[in-house]
């Protein structure tokens, strides 16, 4: 199916403006880097620059609430960067999913050598019948292969 021009300029405008809004925001973020304490620095990304507002994202609460601490000293100094910033905002956004016990079982098989595979028995019995311990190693037991299954 044949698109007219103006389908085809209209479409590459709005790309190539969405390539500058994120060259922009990458900006951003790497003049933000070094305003942040180093065990933040992995944890918060730059969200978007919205009327003189800059939005931070975070999974972490206690990091939102240090962040909007930090709120005029992260404008002062991405200013001082040449970013136009009036305002920081914080978002606490969800974690990304992790992988649940299964799929981990799935990924990393487990495997326990014979002398390992007693110990955990022997402690497994050690303990009480409705012991939480007790039911996680007799699923681990369960589950794992034996070092000469491979």
């Amino acid at each position: 199916m044949a698109r007219d021009v103006r389908t085809v300029i209209e479409e590459e405008s709005s790309l190539a403006a969405m390539r500058a809004e994120v060259r922009r925001l990458r900006q951003v973020q790497a003049a933000l880097r070094p305003l942040l304490p180093l065990p933040m620095r992995d944890g918060v990304r730059v969200g978007r620059i919205r009327a003189g507002v800059l939005t931070l994202r975070t999974h972490s609460n206690a990091m939102a609430a240090k962040l909007r601490q930090m709120a005029g000293t992260l404008r002062d100094g991405l200013i001082a960067q040449g970013v136009l910033v009036d305002d920081v905002r914080v978002q606490v956004k969800a974690a990304p999913e992790r992988e649940t016990h299964e799929t981990a079982r799935e990924a990393a098989p487990r495997v326990l050598g014979a002398r390992t595979r007693a110990r955990l028995q022997a402690w497994a019995a050690s303990l009480p019948q409705d012991d939480g311990m007790r039911r996680a190693l007799e699923g681990l037991l369960a589950t794992a292969r034996s070092d000469n299954e491979q």
